[in-house]
C-alpha cells in the first residue's frame, strides 16, 4: 500500500499536479496562471490604489473594505506559493534573503508581546512593515515564468499615467473636482501647498501625498533612464528619454525634498553601473564632491530672505544669528526622540509602534526617519536582519549583468537615502510595487525578455 501511494505521490508531481485536501487536483499550470493575474493587479493597481479607495469609498461606503484589497492579493499569492512548493519543493524558503525576512517577522511580534500593547496598532504595523516582505517571499517561486518585457509595462506605462496626472493637477488645480471625487479632511486633502501661507501647491495625482507620489516616481524614472541609455533603438532611447523628463517633472511638482535627494543618488549608483568598472571609484568620487558643493551651494541660497531655495526646499526662516529655522529642525528632534526611545527598548516595542501605523494605537510616534521607525518596531535584532537583507539584495544585483537588476539596485539606494529623510519604505503603492519586482528578480530561474537577460 505504501509503495502504491508512493508511486501515486511520484506520478503526481510528474505531471505537475497538486493534491488539496485528498480531494482536488489543480495543475502547476494553473497555479502559476492565477499568480501571474495577481501580479499583474498588483503591479497596475497599486499606483491607483488611493484613488480608487477615495472615489470607491465616497460612492458606497466601506472605505476600510476596498483598501483591503491588497492585502487579499498578498494573502491568494502566499497560499499559491504553498501550493506550487509541494510539486516543486520548498527550497527557496531557505535562501538568505528570506531567513532575514523570517527574523524580521519573530523580532516584531515578539516585541509586541513584550510591550504589552492592548490597541490594534500592531495589526497595522503588520500590514504596513511586514506584508509587503511576505509578497517579496510570495512571489519568489513563480519568477521563472515571467517575462521582463511585460513586467516593465506593467511598471512604466502606470507611472506615465500618474506623472500626466500630476501634472494637469499642478497647472489646473482641480480643487472642486476632487472634492466631488471624495477628497477632503477625512480622506486626502485636494489642496496641498509647499509651505504654511504659500499659495502653491503641491502635485500628489493618484497617490496618497506629495511625497508619496515622488517616492513612487523613483523607480520608473530610472528605469526609463536606464532604458535611454541602453537601447540600441534610436527611437526607444529618444522616447525612453522623452518619459524620463515627464516623471521628472513629476517628481518636481511633488515638492518632496527626500524624493529629489533619493533620485540623485539613485543617478549616481545607476550611471556608476553602466561605466568601466576602473572608472567607477573616480564616478563615485565625483558623485560625492558633486553633492557635497551643491549642499554648500544651497546653503548659501538658503540665506538670501524670499528666495526660492529657502521659501520651497528649506522651508524656513533665517534669524537674527543667521541660523536657518525650518521645518528641518523637525525631523532632527523627532529623530533624536526616536533614538532616545529605541535606547530604552533595545528588543523594540513590537509592530506599528512608531511611523504611519502608530496613529492607530495610544501613542502616535512620528520619528521623520525610517530607519529609527524600524529600531523603535523590531529592536537592534531586527534591524540588523533588515540591513542584512538589503546586504543580500545589493550582492545579488551587483553581480548580476541585466538591467532590471541594475535599476533595482539603483532604486534600492534611492529609497534607502529618502528613508532618512521620510518614513518612505511604510508607504504602501512604494512599498508593495518594489517588494514585488526584487521578489521576482531575486526569484532568480530562468527570465525571458531583454529586461531580464
Amino acid at each position: 500500500m505504501r509503495e502504491k501511494a508512493h508511486r501515486a505521490r511520484t506520478r503526481s508531481s510528474k505531471q505537475g499536479l497538486v493534491k488539496v485536501r485528498g480531494v482536488a487536483h489543480i495543475s502547476r499550470g494553473s497555479l502559476q496562471c492565477l499568480a501571474r493575474w495577481l501580479i499583474c493587479v498588483v503591479l497596475v493597481g497599486m499606483p491607483f490604489h488611493a484613488l480608487i479607495v477615495i472615489v470607491l469609498g465616497h460612492a458606497f461606503g466601506g472605505q476600510l473594505l476596498f483598501a483591503s484589497w491588497k492585502e487579499v492579493v498578498i494573502v491568494l499569492l502566499s497560499i499559491l506559493a504553498v501550493l506550487l512548493s509541494f510539486v516543486t519543493g520548498f527550497g527557496w524558503i531557505r535562501r538568505p534573503a528570506n531567513l532575514m525576512v523570517a527574523i524580521i517577522g519573530v523580532a516584531g511580534l515578539i516585541g509586541v508581546a513584550l510591550s504589552g500593547r492592548s490597541d490594534f496598532s500592531w495589526l497595522a504595523g503588520i500590514k504596513t512593515t511586514l506584508l509587503p516582505l511576505v509578497l517579496f517571499v510570495a512571489v519568489q517561486p513563480f519568477a521563472d515564468q515571467l517575462n521582463w518585457q511585460k513586467i516593465r509595462g506593467l511598471v512604466l506605462i502606470p507611472a506615465l499615467v500618474v506623472s500626466g496626472i500630476a501634472l494637469v493637477q499642478f497647472l489646473i488645480t482641480p480643487t472642486l473636482f476632487l472634492q466631488m471625487l471624495g477628497y477632503g479632511p477625512t480622506t486626502i486633502n485636494p489642496y496641498q501647498t509647499v509651505s504654511i501661507g504659500s499659495d502653491l501647491g503641491r502635485s500628489f495625482a493618484t497617490l496618497g501625498g506629495p511625497n508619496q507620489l515622488g517616492a513612487y516616481l523613483m523607480l520608473p524614472t530610472l528605469w526609463f533612464l536606464a532604458l535611454g541609455v541602453t537601447a540600441r533603438n534610436r527611437q526607444m532611447r529618444l522616447i525612453a528619454a522623452f518619459a524620463a523628463a515627464v516623471t521628472t517633472l513629476a517628481i518636481l511638482t511633488s515638492f518632496s525634498r527626500s524624493a529629489l535627494l533619493g533620485l540623485f543618488g539613485g543617478l549616481i549608483v545607476l550611471f556608476g553601473l553602466y561605466i568601466p568598472r576602473r572608472f567607477q571609484v573616480v564616478a563615485a568620487a565625483g558623485g560625492i564632491v558633486s553633492a557635497v558643493i551643491g549642499w554648500l551651494k544651497i546653503q548659501q541660497l538658503a540665506r538670501i530672505p524670499g528666495s526660492f531655495v529657502q521659501t520651497y526646499l528649506i522651508r524656513g526662516q533665517v534669524n537674527d544669528s543667521g541660523m536657518i529655522i525650518g521645518s528641518d529642525e523637525g525631523h532632527i528632534y523627532a529623530w533624536q526622540q526616536g533614538l532616545e526611545l529605541a535606547a530604552r527598548h533595545p528588543l523594540g516595542l513590537g509592530f506599528g509602534a512608531a511611523g504611519p501605523a502608530s496613529k492607530y494605537g495610544s501613542a502616535y510616534t512620528i520619528t521623520e526617519n525610517w530607519y529609527v521607525q524600524i529600531v523603535l518596531e523590531l529592536g537592534w535584532l531586527g534591524a540588523l536582519a533588515f540591513g542584512i537583507l538589503f546586504i543580500e539584495l545589493t550582492r545579488r544585483w551587483w553581480l548580476s549583468e541585466d538591467r532590471v537588476s541594475k535599476v533595482l539596485l539603483a532604486s534600492l539606494f534611492a529609497i534607502l537615502v529618502a528613508n532618512a529623510f521620510l518614513h518612505t519604505f511604510a508607504d504602501s503603492t512604494l512599498s508593495i510595487v518594489w517588494w514585488t519586482l526584487a521578489g521576482l528578480s531575486y526569484g532568480g530561474g530562468r527570465v525571458r525578455g531583454h529586461d531580464g537577460a
